[in-house]
Order: structure tokens, then sequence, then C-alpha cells
């Protein structure tokens, strides 16, 4: 197996997108830890060594904050590969393309565009809607490949609100996602009428998160806690700014400079398989943090404790949120893992790792990866308690 040594933080890109009459700013990071050799062999074989990553950020994160979790993700992974998009919430003429629906038509584009700066593609995708999309000026070919591109599958993962993002990205272009994973995920809790009430329930309870991480990480993570916070606040601002001067270049509906409370609710959604079918995935990764007291696993099963979830409510969750996959033939897994919301930041090598090996997309430099058809039996992982559909 190769090599591979730890990625250098990449810069973040910027394009200007044009879409659903306005125009907004979209931004990703490129994180590659693939050797010379391995980029050889893929380009020999016309294919990566597996999927893409497309890694969806925490509400208002940029593309590299929380980079030694992706480093390590990147390290780990088999294709070596992660695309970290992140772009303005669209609010434009057609209200059905606004929000989280219209970042899942943007977001891809943006991935596609960062995957041809690497000479490599999507292979098997259909456009998630007609409506034209332009990148720095340069309209989008969402159906003709780059030519003699790398081929690539996609696999989509999340954290806290962007797991939405990643639900809906998955469901949106089922050819191609068949792997997905979601880190302290939103869209588990029906947070009541989503006009104020709901999202502002949950803004409360963010707030009340933020509180919890502060006194716990007095003394364990302080750095990462207070950077997460600044991130936010630094996101938030963005978008507010942009909100600006996309309301003088393109679609002038007033509500655009308040988008952020639009995407505060699309936080707060609740979605099962009605608004966003998984029936197509295979392999499917849910992690919950202990601590966390915005998403909590045991909270959403009715039990007080990590030890009292057993096969039950792990049956009843995949029959609740997932009704459509077939979980008796596919590699699905829910599990509670150490840690509060920023989990993923402050035990950044214990969720790639969660993550990859439950998906069977761990670069293991010792032994050819093995991705599991079926899971037969409880892994046991170090420091979580990991809960695995048994299969007939």
């Amino acid at each position: 197996m190769f090599k591979r040594a730890l990625p250098k933080k990449p810069a973040t890109r910027k394009v200007k997108v044009s879409f659903n009459g306005e125009t907004l700013s979209a931004y990703y990071a490129v994180t590659d830890s693939r050797t010379s050799d391995e980029k050889w062999l893929n380009q020999k074989n016309g294919r990566l060594s597996g999927p893409v990553i497309v890694f969806f950020q925490g509400h208002a994160q940029r593309p590299a904050d929380i980079f030694p979790f992706t480093a390590e993700l990147s390290f780990r992974c088999t294709s070596g590969v992660v695309i970290s998009p992140v772009c303005d919430t669209p609010y434009g003429a057609d209200k059905k393309w606004r929000g989280d629906a219209g970042k899942t038509v943007i977001l891809m584009e943006v991935v596609r565009h960062a995957l041809q700066e690497l000479g490599v593609d999507f292979d098997a995708y259909a456009p998630r809607c007609d409506l034209p999309i332009a990148l720095d000026g340069r309209i989008a070919t969402p159906g003709v490949r780059a030519l003699n591109a790398v081929s690539a599958g996609a696999a989509a993962l999340g954290w806290s609100h962007g797991c939405s993002l990643a639900r809906r990205f998955a469901s949106a272009y089922p050819s191609l996602v068949t792997d997905f994973a979601q880190m302290c995920p939103s869209g588990y809790v029906n947070w009541g009428n989503m006009a104020l009430a709901g999202p502002a329930r949950l803004l409360v309870r963010f707030l009340t998160e933020c509180l919890n991480i502060s006194m716990r990480a007095t003394f364990s993570h302080p750095v990462k806690a207070t950077l997460s916070g600044l991130n936010v606040m630094k996101g938030n601002t963005i978008d507010t700014i942009n909100a600006v001067s996309s309301l003088i270049d393109g679609n002038k509906h007033p509500m655009k400079l308040l988008r952020n409370m639009r995407d505060l609710k699309e936080c707060a959604i609740y979605l099962d398989s009605y608004d966003a079918p998984m029936a197509h995935v295979k392999n499917a990764v849910i992690i919950f943090g202990e601590h966390d007291s915005l998403f909590n696993l045991m909270k959403i099963s009715g039990v007080k404790r990590r030890s009292e979830i057993g096969q039950k409510e792990i049956d009843r969750f995949w029959a609740t949120y997932y009704p459509d996959i077939d979980v008796d033939s596919s590699n699905v897994r829910v599990m509670v893992a150490d840690g509060d919301h920023i989990a993923p930041y402050v035990h950044h090598t214990l969720y790639p790792e969660l993550v990859l090996k439950g998906l069977g997309l761990y670069h293991d430099e010792n032994a050819t990866p093995v991705r599991p058809a079926v899971v037969t039996r409880r892994p046991r992982v170090k420091r979580s308690r990991q809960m695995t559909r048994k299969t007939a």
C-alpha cells in the first residue's frame, strides 16, 4: 500500500455563482493526500481508488474550518480526496430552489469544478434541475463529463447542519452517492412550527449547547471551543454582507437580507424518507455525541443513558427515519461516541476512523481494504459504544 503523509492545510477558493436569477458566492477547499504513485495509478486505471468524500461543514462554518478532522479524513480514506464546499444561502426568484434545495444544485457544480482541477469527474449522476448555473461566468454542463477525466464516485458526509445537506445531496443524486454518513446530526428532531417557533427553539437549544461546551471545554479544549464559536460568527457575517451585494445584482426580494434566518430554518427541518428518499443507500453511518445536548440519540430514543440503547432502539431508529432502506441487505450503523456537538473537531482522529471503517472506506497502509456488504456482528471500536443493525 502507498505510504501517505498528512496533508497541509489547503487554500480556500472562491467562485461567483449565477443561479436562479441571483449571484452569490461559493467557497471550497480540496484536501488531497494521494502520493504521486497513487495519482499515477489512478490515471492508469482511469478511476480513483474509492469515492471522493464530499464533506458538508456545520452551520456557518467555512471550508477549511476544523482542518485537523479533514486532514485525517483525507489521509485515511481510500480515495485520499476530500472536497469541502460551502455557499451563501440561496434566495433566488424561484422559491423551490431557495435554501438547502438550491444548495444541493450549487454545491454539486462547485464540487465538480473543484474535481476538474484535479483531472477528476463524477461518472454517474443526473442533473438536479433544469435551471442554468454558471461559475465565474462559465455555464456549467451537468450532463457532460470532462475529457480524459479520471472517474470517481461520491460519499456524502455531514456535521451538524451539514448532515441535513449531506442527506439531501445523497437523495438528490442516487446514481452517484450510495455511501452516506452523519456526525452530531440535524434532521431528527421535530422543533415545531417552522415559521418561527421551531427555529427559535433550535436557537435556544444551540445556545444552551454552547454554554455546555464552554463549561466542559474550560479544562479540556478551550481553544477549539472558542474557534468553533468564532467560525460560526464569521460565517454568518460573511453571508449577511454578501446578501447586500446579491440584493443589488440579482433577485431583489427584501427578505434576502434575512437569509441567515432561512438557513437556521433549514437546520430545524425534520427529515425522513418522504422528504429525502434514501432507498439507494448501501452504506450508512450515523454518529451522535454522547454529551451533545442539541442532537442526542438518547433523547430521541426515549432513554436516559447511553447504556440503555439496545437493539430495540436501533430498529426503531431505522424504521422511523429511514423506512425505505433495506437494513437487512445494507451496511447501516448508528452509534454513540465520545464528545459534544463539536466532537469531530475535538476527537479529530476518532470520528474519521468511525466513519470510514463503518462505510468500508478506510485506507489501511498494511492491508488491502475490504468493503463489507452486510454487517454481521458488532465491531469493537475504541472509546465508543457502537450499535450495528443485526442481519438475518
